[in-house]
C-alpha cells in the first residue's frame, strides 16, 4: 500500500490537505503524547487528534519532528479536539513537504490502522511467495555448466532489470544479455559514486541501484550490481534476491578455491612421485597429468617463475599437466598438445636473452619422455638443460641438443670443470678470448667470424695465430675441447 491507496480507500472519507509524493506506507500508529517518533518508525503514518497541540508553536514542532523522522504522512482527526486542521499545522507541513490529510470524526483510527496492517501483511505475504519462488529458481541454476553466469542471468530475469558481476577493479565477469557490458559500465560508474552502507545489500540508492559484495571467507572477490526499478518489484524482494545471489556466488568461489587447492596438491604429489620413481601410485594417480602411454615433456621453468603464474598459463591451455616445485625449481610435465619451447627471446639492451616459451611458459630446459618411459631420467635431463641455459645465458635448451662435452660439464659440475679448464685461457688477452669464442660459435669459419667481429679476415687469422702460439695447436681436438670447456664455464 502507498499513501495514494490509503487516501482513496472507500468508506474512510480521508481528505488530502497537503499532498505529497507517492511513497510506500509501512504501518500506522496512533500517538497523542510528546515526541511521537520514539514510537513511530520511518515510513509509517502518525494518526492524532491533536490532543496536546495547544498553540501554533506546538503544531510546528510536531511537523518538524515528523519530517525529520521521515514519516510517510500525518493523519489529523477533526471533530474531536479540533474542528478543523490547525492553520499552523498546514503551513508547516507545506513548508516541510510532509503529507497531511484529515480524518473525519466518523472514521475510527483503529480502522485505518487495521487497513494498513492488512495491506502490509498482504504485501509481505506476496513478497515471501515471490522470494520463495525466486530462491527455488536461482538455487536450481547452481547445477548448470556455468553457474556464475547462470545466476547473473537468472537474477536479471527474476527482477526484470540489468545485472552484472564485476571484479573489484570494475571489469566485468558476467553481464545479463539485455543490457550487456555497456549497461554494466553505466551502473558501475553510478556505483562508484555511492557510499557503502553495509550488508546484506551494501549499496542502495534512490534511483534503484542495488549492490552486494561477494566475499568468500571474508575476502572481497567481486561486486554484484543490479539496476532495478523500484516500481516494478518490491524493494524487500530486490534486496533479498540480490543478497541471495551474492551469497551463492560467494559459495561458488569458496568451493572453486577448495577444488583448486586440492588439484594443486594432487598434481604436485603426483609429480614428486613420478620424479622419484615411486612404484606405488595413489588412488588418484594419473587423473591429472598427461597419459603415461603417450610421449610427454618435462619442463624446468626459468628461475623466478611463480608457481601461480605457471598454473594460470597451463589452466588457460586446458590440457592435462603436472606442476610443482622440485629441488628449488618450478617443474611442469605436459603432453603432446603443448607446443615445444621456442627460441630465446631478446631481452633489454645489454641483457642476455630470456628463456623461450612452451605454450606461453618461460622454459629454461626441457626433455622428452617416450611413451611408457619413467619420468625420473627425463627430469634429470631437463635439469641439465636448464643449468646449461643458465650457464650460457641463453635458452631454452633441449636436453637432446646437448653435446657430450656439455653433459660432461653439467654432470661433473661447472666449478670443477672451470677449475681444470680455465688456466688454458689465462695467457690470452680479452680480445683474443672473444675472437676464439666467436670463431667456435661460427664453426671455425674465418670470414663469418670477421663479419661478426666487424674486422678483416686477415685480422682474425692473425689473432688465431697468436692464440695458437700461446695455448697450442688449434687443429688438435684436445686443445679445442679444453678451450670450449673453458669458454663454457665462463672463460
Amino acid at each position: 500500500m502507498d499513501l495514494d491507496d490509503l487516501l482513496g480507500r472507500d468508506g474512510f472519507g480521508l481528505l488530502p490537505v497537503v499532498p505529497g509524493r507517492r511513497r510506500p506506507v509501512l504501518g500506522a500508529h496512533v500517538v497523542e503524547i510528546g515526541h511521537p517518533t520514539r514510537w513511530v518508525p520511518p515510513g509509517w503514518v502518525l494518526l492524532t487528534t491533536g490532543l496536546r497541540l495547544g498553540s501554533p508553536a506546538d503544531c510546528r514542532e510536531l511537523v518538524a519532528e515528523l519530517a525529520a523522522g521521515d514519516l510517510a504522512a500525518l493523519g489529523f482527526g477533526i471533530g474531536i479536539v479540533h474542528d478543523t486542521v490547525p492553520a499552523a499545522l498546514v503551513d508547516e507541513a507545506r513548508r516541510r513537504e510532509l503529507p497531511l490529510f484529515a480524518v473525519p470524526e466518523a472514521t475510527p483510527f483503529r480502522e485505518i490502522v487495521r487497513a494498513v496492517d492488512a495491506a502490509v501483511l498482504d504485501r509481505d505475504r506476496d513478497v515471501f511467495r515471490r522470494t520463495a519462488a525466486i530462491t527455488d529458481t536461482l538455487t536450481g541454476l547452481l547445477d548448470g555448466p556455468v553457474p556464475q553466469q547462470s545466476l547473473v542471468h537468472g537474477l536479471a530475469r527474476a527482477l526484470r532489470c540489468g545485472v552484472a558481476l564485476h571484479r573489484p577493479d570494475g571489469s566485468v565477469l558476467a553481464a545479463d544479455p539485455a543490457s550487456g557490458r555497456a549497461g554494466a559500465a553505466e551502473r558501475w560508474t553510478r556505483f562508484r559514486g555511492l557510499a557503502i552502507t553495509g550488508p546484506p545489500v551494501e549499496v542502495v540508492d534512490a534511483d534503484g541501484l542495488f549492490a552486494a559484495a561477494v566475499r568468500p571467507r571474508g575476502e572481497l572477490r567481486a561486486w554484484l550490481v543490479a539496476g532495478a526499478s523500484r516500481g516494478s518489484v518490491p524493494v524487500p524482494l530486490i534486496v533479498r534476491a540480490v543478497a541471495l545471489v551474492a551469497r551463492l556466488l560467494g559459495g561458488l568461489a569458496a568451493a572453486a578455491d577448495d577444488d583448486a587447492l586440492r588439484r594443486r596438491a594432487d598434481r604436485a604429489a603426483e609429480l614428486h612421485r613420478l620424479v622419484a620413481g615411486d612404484p606405488a601410485p595413489g588412488p588418484d594417480a594419473g587423473t591429472h597429468g598427461p597419459p603415461a602411454d603417450r610421449p610427454r615433456t618435462v619442463l624446468v621453468l626459468a628461475a623466478g617463475t611463480a608457481l601461480a603464474d605457471a598454473e594460470r598459463t597451463l589452466d588457460a591451455l586446458r590440457v592435462p599437466y603436472l606442476l610443482g616445485e622440485v629441488d628449488g625449481s618450478v617443474v611442469a610435465v605436459v603432453g603432446e598438445d603443448v607446443p615445444a619451447p621456442g627460441p630465446p627471446v631478446a631481452g633489454a639492451a645489454g641483457a642476455p636473452p630470456v628463456a623461450g616459451a612452451a605454450g606461453g611458459l618461460p622454459v629454461a630446459g626441457s626433455a622428452g619422455v617416450a611413451a611408457g618411459a619413467p619420468l625420473g631420467p627425463g627430469h634429470r635431463d631437463a635439469r641439465l638443460a636448464a643449468r646449461h641455459a643458465a650457464l650460457t645465458g641463453g635458452g631454452p635448451v633441449r636436453a637432446g641438443d646437448l653435446g657430450v662435452l656439455d653433459r660432461m660439464v653439467l654432470e661433473i659440475g661447472e666449478e670443477r670443470t672451470a677449475e681444470l679448464a680455465r688456466p688454458l685461457l689465462a695467457p690470452l688477452a680479452p680480445p683474443l678470448v672473444e675472437t676464439v669464442r666467436v670463431w667456435l660459435a661460427h664453426r671455425q669459419d674465418v670470414p663469418a667470424t670477421a663479419r661478426a667481429l666487424h674486422v678483416h679476415p686477415n685480422s682474425v687469422r692473425h689473432r688465431l695465430g697468436r692464440v695458437q702460439a700461446l695455448v697450442g695447436d688449434l687443429r688438435d681436438p684436445a686443445v679445442l675441447a679444453g678451450i670450449y670447456l673453458a669458454l663454457l664455464t665462463g672463460g
